[in-house]
């Protein structure tokens, strides 16, 4: 195990620790992240949980208003699609604990993604009309 996958392991202890009854966590081969699925009907109560330990987030429709912090250090991960939701445990930090909560199409399963935001994941640019919304 490398010296990320240790930090990560600590800084999400306290969710995975929670949520280990509901399902079992396991390494991500396509991103540096832990992962779990789960069915849908165990959505509402791991996002209570969830929120305890990242309490902000946002979704398709609110991620334009995310400040700049959250978009430049969550790159391609800050694309949402509907029902998706990117959670972090601060609106500032730029290396920070994050989550990503990706519904499946047909509804009956969703994952969850923790990983570290790292400003090299590049900045997704946001179009005109994202900034000045975000401003109102």
């Amino acid at each position: 195990m490398d010296a990320n996958q240790n930090l990560l392991l600590e800084a999400s202890s306290p969710f995975l620790e929670d949520t280990s009854e509901l399902f079992k966590w396991q390494w991500d081969e396509r991103y540096p992240a832990i992962l779990c699925q789960y069915s849908s009907d165990k959505h509402p109560q791991i996002l209570v949980k969830l929120e305890s330990l990242l309490p902000y987030y946002w979704d398709s429709k609110t991620i334009f208003q995310a400040p700049e912090t959250i978009v430049s250090t969550t790159g391609k991960f800050a694309v949402l699609e509907k029902g998706q939701r990117l959670y972090a445990k601060s609106d500032s930090e730029e290396r920070q604990l994050i989550a990503l909560v990706w519904p499946w199409g047909h509804g009956a399963t969703v994952s969850i993604r923790l990983l570290f935001s790292n400003p090299e994941y590049g900045k997704v640019k946001r179009s005109l009309f994202d900034r000045l919304f975000a401003s109102f």
